[in-house]
């Protein structure tokens, strides 16, 4: 009897331990410096986490849910599900991934705006239809889904490839954008 109820107070213990891990322990293990994130002001469990802000080498993102696949326990693959909570009509979502050395994106779809994010490219905003791009290090190795893009031309801005020369509209790479010359 005495044995049974030990028992039972472990299981209850380690189920708890598990429902109110912290949120940082999934970020470090999907290692989100190595894919040039950053985040500020984590908040919440594994389960049930907030990121105030979440940026991209220095570009604010936004602020974002956070919620680990169950999955992600069971093996070294961590799904980390993120929804973004200030992100207007088209907010961001989908899965950052990391399995032993390989990181990335999985299944995102949402409007980003860019900003100052790709330098002096006039480029207003992406908008992103089922995107997974990964890497292991610094090498792409899966990249797929649709990216279409605003581009800011003075204070106006114009879908990527509705109105521009044939010459400057933008392709795609296996895992980059390039510009036809």
């Amino acid at each position: 009897m005495m044995m049974r109820l030990l028992w039972t107070l472990i299981a209850i213990a380690l189920a708890a331990a598990v429902a109110l891990f912290p949120l940082s322990f999934a970020l470090d293990r999907v290692d989100l410096g190595a894919m040039g994130l950053s985040v500020r002001d984590p908040s919440g469990t594994i389960w049930n986490g907030h990121v105030g802000d979440l940026s991209l080498r220095g570009h604010s993102l936004g602020a974002f849910d956070l919620t680990l696949a169950p999955q992600s326990l069971l093996g070294e693959t961590v799904d980390l599900d993120f929804s973004q909570s200030d992100g207007g009509e088209q907010p961001l979502t989908g899965s950052l991934r990391a399995d032993g050395t390989r990181r990335g994106i999985s299944g995102t779809n949402g409007r980003l705006a860019t900003g100052d994010l790709f330098g002096r490219l006039p480029l207003d905003t992406l908008v992103l239809s089922d995107v997974t791009i990964m890497f292991d290090g610094q090498a792409c190795v899966e990249a797929s889904g649709k990216v279409a893009g605003d581009v800011a031309i003075g204070s106006a801005a114009l879908p990527c490839n509705a109105r521009l020369p044939e010459r400057y509209r933008a392709r795609t790479s296996a895992c980059g954008w390039r510009c036809a010359a």
